[in-house]
């Protein structure tokens, strides 16, 4: 009776065993799924702003204030009068110029010139035209620089929610960069060499 007794015990200690789920009984591993625990599967379901933490991100890109300029004297071409002196097409001038940006662009300078309208670091040469009379005598020189256009840009980059009717987007970064592009020519001329 007693062995009857006995291996009754052990049968249902076994099956009560074999009925607790694997990870239920009191060590490390309690409640954990492939990794995560199952807090942080109930927390990331409890999280309805964000489907699947799936978001889209942008960049804002406009100009906030504009100002005119001029770049650096050129020389250009001499002559002694009485004479005309010109400029026009001069292919020994150095009629190029670069477009440049400075400040923070992690937007890159194609994208922020793209926005803006501006090619950003591209050579170009551009035409002139400027003829100056000399009198009798006197040495002249045209001199030349370029006109130029310095836009300030701010650039704004944000996160927002993808699928979540009405969510306002998160500003993550927000820049500033000064782009410094051609408008044209401006000339005058010193007597004498420059």
């Amino acid at each position: 009776m007693k062995k009857r007794f006995g291996s009754l015990i052990l049968a249902l200690v076994m099956a009560f065993s074999l009925a607790i789920p694997a990870g239920a009984v009191g060590d490390d591993s309690k409640g954990k799924e492939n990794g995560a625990t199952v807090e942080m599967v109930e927390e990331s379901i409890q999280e309805p702003s964000s489907p699947n933490n799936l978001y889209d991100y942008y960049w804002d890109i406009r100009v906030i204030n504009e100002s005119r300029g001029f770049g650096s004297w050129r020389e250009g071409p001499s002559g002694t009068g009485p004479a005309y002196l010109d400029i026009n097409q001069g292919t020994a001038l150095n009629r190029n110029y670069t477009n440049t940006i400075s400040g923070e662009y992690s937007a890159g300078k194609v994208v922020i010139g793209n926005a803006i309208g501006v090619s950003i670091g591209v050579t170009r040469s551009y035409a002139t035209n400027y003829s100056l009379e000399i009198p009798a005598g006197v040495i002249r020189t045209i001199k030349y620089r370029p006109k130029v256009k310095v836009q300030t840009v701010k650039s704004c980059y944000y996160k927002v929610p993808v699928g979540v009717v009405g969510a306002k987007p998160t500003l993550l970064k927000d820049e500033t960069s000064y782009v410094t592009s051609f408008v044209d020519w401006d000339y005058s001329y010193v007597n004498g060499y420059m």
